[in-house]
Order: C-alpha cells, then sequence, then structure tokens
C-alpha cells in the first residue's frame, strides 16, 4: 500500500511514471510462442499507459524480433557510415583537384626553369610524385593511428570481448583498406594527368 502512495495520488492518478522494472524470459515451445504473443499485445490494447511516454520501450517483444530490430539497426548505421565516408571522400577529391588545378601553371613554371638548370626528366618526376602524394601519405598515417586508438578506446568502454573485438579489427581494417586503395587510385590517376598536363604544355 506504501507503495501505491508513493506512485500515486489520492485521486488514483499517478504523479510518478515508472517505467519498466521487471525483465522476464519466457522459456516455451515455439507452438505457445503465437499464442503467448496475441495474449500479451491484448493487455497491451487495455493497459491505460503503456505506450504513451516512451513508444521506443516495447512492452513484450520475441528473441525473433529484437534480431531483426538488431539487424536493422546495424544496417541504417552501416549506411549512414558508408554514406559520410563517401561524401568526405568525393569534398576531399574535390579539394584536390581544385588545388591541383590552381597550382599547375606555377608547376609548370618551375618545370621550364629545372629544364633549364638541367635537371634529368626522371628527377622532375619523382619530385613532383613526391610533392603531390604527400597529400595521401599524411592523411593515411594519420588515418590510421587515430583509428587504432579509437578502436580501443571504444572497446574498453564497452567492455567487448576478445571474439567480439577481433570480429570489429577486421571488419575495421577491412573499410580502411578499401579507402586507402581508393584514395591512392585517386592520387595516381591525378598524378599521371598533373604530369600530362606540365608536359603537354612544355611541348
Amino acid at each position: 500500500m506504501d507503495r501505491y502512495n508513493a506512485i500515486y495520488g489520492d485521486d488514483g492518478e499517478p504523479y510518478i511514471v515508472e517505467g519498466p522494472t521487471k525483465l522476464v524470459f519466457i522459456q516455451a515451445d515455439k507452438k505457445y510462442i503465437d499464442q503467448i504473443d496475441r495474449e500479451l499485445e491484448a493487455k497491451e490494447e487495455k493497459h491505460k499507459y503503456i505506450g504513451n511516454y516512451d513508444s521506443t520501450v516495447k512492452f513484450h517483444y520475441s528473441s525473433k524480433t529484437a534480431i531483426t530490430d538488431m539487424k536493422t539497426e546495424r544496417a541504417v548505421k552501416s549506411l549512414i557510415c558508408v554514406y559520410i565516408i563517401f561524401t568526405l571522400s568525393i569534398l576531399n577529391w574535390i579539394m584536390l583537384y581544385a588545388m591541383n588545378e590552381m597550382e599547375n601553371k606555377e608547376k609548370t613554371e618551375r618545370e621550364k626553369f629545372l629544364i633549364s638548370m638541367g635537371m634529368d626528366r626522371k628527377e622532375r618526376k619523382k619530385m613532383n610524385k613526391r610533392e603531390w602524394y604527400i597529400y595521401w601519405i599524411i592523411p593515411t598515417i594519420i588515418l590510421i593511428i587515430s583509428t587504432i586508438l579509437f578502436m580501443q578506446d571504444t572497446m574498453a568502454a564497452r567492455m567487448y570481448s576478445g571474439d567480439i573485438r577481433k570480429i570489429c579489427e577486421l571488419q575495421e581494417t577491412g573499410v580502411v583498406a578499401v579507402w586507402i586503395v581508393i584514395n591512392g587510385i585517386y592520387f595516381w590517376i591525378m598524378n599521371r594527368k598533373a604530369r600530362r598536363g606540365i608536359e603537354n604544355h612544355d611541348k
């Protein structure tokens, strides 16, 4: 009775809304699961307060429903992450392309000067490649270091087990490796384009 008074007022209306306080796992034969589910749905429909305060808290759910929800949530999060990575990569490539176009004239003039100074074509090519690829190497190193540190802190905070850690590390390694390869291909293409632009201008 004291518990009832602590939650309900004299008029019977609640002034403290209490969330779920008990989690019960029901183990039953599969042929009874649908019947139990229907009965719980009927109780939920008759209940005055369930669903009125927090629609994200379910009154009941089966293990199959919980697994489906978890897979759906993971798929949505993965899609959002891929979209963010793709968008940021496109923006980065556009900025690098614009930078290359702006520096093209300056590099062409420098190329003429180096030719007049007698620098070998192979040395000039190597120098230009080193200057261009620095924008790929440094971000890649920063990405790898930050990914390792962030993953370690995240898994420690969430107290992941050893098996889950291995799965996460493999997946993250795959994502980072794919990004490095795709980014490297872009830089290779841009390097060839920039080199051809300078050589054509010299001709």
